[in-house]
């Protein structure tokens, strides 16, 4: 499959019409219709639009010498390594106080400090996955 051919099977996948994706990529009609026929093929920048628009990974769009792209990973944004950081110092945290309760350092006050910072960081968590689902029920939706 062409890359033209891949990007009018995407572009139908996702009910989107010729005009919606110039709109959203920031081209003209004339240029969208010039790629799905294979006259020319988009920029990179536009490319990497065109993924994230039909919720797929750029080797995905533009591998063409098979159905299977070479990989299906994709990075990992900066945001959730920022989630995951809060978290895990956070239980760190916990576990740090957890040592000096052990000792018996802490006052009331600390142990309340602890228990908040234990809920936060919970609560933290939950919401990441959280958002990791609603996306992942997005793309699942987009797709079908």
């Amino acid at each position: 499959m062409t890359l033209g051919e891949k990007i009018r099977k995407y572009r139908k996948q996702n009910n989107y019409s010729q005009e919606k994706i110039a709109e959203l990529v920031g081209v003209s009609r004339q240029a969208v219709t010039k790629w799905e026929t294979n006259q020319s093929a988009p920029t990179t920048d536009n490319l990497i639009k065109l993924a994230e628009l039909y919720g797929i990974s750029l080797d995905e769009l533009i591998h063409v010498n098979s159905e299977q792209p070479i990989s299906k990973l994709k990075p990992v944004s900066n945001k959730h390594g920022k989630i995951i950081g809060v978290v895990l110092v956070s239980f760190i945290i916990v576990l740090l106080l957890l040592i000096f309760i052990s000792k018996g350092s802490l006052t009331v006050l600390s142990l309340q400090l602890l228990l908040l910072l234990f809920y936060m960081s919970i609560l933290i968590g939950a919401i990441y996955f959280l958002l990791l689902i609603i996306n992942a029920l997005k793309k699942y939706i987009r797709t079908h």
